[in-house]
């Protein structure tokens, strides 16, 4: 009986002894997660040399405590929301470089086209500035887009793609989304991403929003890239594209060399007014 009784003080010190390294590893992901704002299950093997059943079991447990949101891959931070503007907030934000950007990119739209139009208020400045084009398809899951089309585009043909609604951001994803996508292939698809990280490529904050973004370009004989230069060097949790994707990448102002090297590389042509 003493031998038993030695065996199970010893099961229980191994015990309590995993439950500590798990609470100490718990503590440290949320003090990573404190300084970015999302982290994958692949990160947290290599930090802690724990298996990917582990990781998702401290990720699980996090998200129970409320301390962080669990996506495919890992989780996000959870002041990720607050972090997201909503389109009000965006609307107000760099206003006039994103419209010399759509004073650029609108010269790629001719009468006639077909055009896919991402989600972002750069889109929304590029519809009017092409709001004098003739017989042009507009293709969007942006409810603001398509508000915006009825009132400045009365004779344009739009086509918004349904499926479950994004509230607050006034947009649709999702699989019906992909589902309709998948018939539709247009002349040109004109993407807004949340941020660009050379090597890393073009960035999105949710996974639901990266497959939407992903399919657009998969579904556009041209691509092109619509962002202002404070997104260059700013990340976010998904990748959804290099410049390898886009015909060519209209910013406000010349974007540095590191971005101009890389699209050089990928065959992506960089404009930007020459006097900026």
């Amino acid at each position: 009986m003493v031998g038993v009784y030695i065996w199970a003080v010893g099961m229980d010190i191994v015990a309590r002894d995993r439950i500590k390294l798990a609470v100490e590893r718990q503590r440290r992901i949320c003090e990573m997660l404190s300084h970015k704002e999302s982290i994958t299950t692949t990160e947290i093997c290599s930090a802690f040399g724990v298996s990917p059943v582990t990781a998702r079991s401290d990720l699980d447990a996090l998200e129970r405590d409320g301390k962080l949101i669990r996506v495919r891959g890992g989780a996000t931070n959870v002041n990720q929301a607050a972090i997201i503007p909503s389109p009000d907030r965006r609307k107000s934000t760099n206003m006039e470089a994103k419209r010399v950007i759509a004073q650029l990119a609108a010269e790629r739209v001719r009468d006639g086209d077909s055009i896919l139009l991402d989600s972002g208020t750069t889109t929304l400045e590029l519809l009017r500035a092409i709001s004098k084009k003739r017989d042009i398809t507009i293709v969007t899951n942006d409810i603001s887009i398509v508000e915006l089309a009825d009132a400045i585009m009365p004779n344009s043909a739009v086509l918004l793609l349904g499926g479950l609604y994004r509230h607050s951001h006034r947009l649709t994803y999702g699989n019906f989304v992909l589902t309709l996508l998948d018939k539709i292939y247009v002349d040109s698809a004109f993407m807004c991403p949340a941020g660009y990280r050379t090597g890393m490529g073009c960035m999105t904050e949710t996974e639901t929003s990266q497959l939407v973004k992903e399919t657009f370009i998969q579904h556009a004989r041209r691509s092109y890239l619509l962002m202002d230069t404070s997104k260059v060097g700013r990340g976010s949790f998904m990748s959804f594209a290099t410049l390898a994707d886009f015909s060519e990448a209209f910013l406000e102002k010349d974007p540095g060399e590191a971005f101009c090297r890389e699209a050089a590389e990928f065959g992506c042509k960089v404009t930007f007014p020459q006097n900026a």
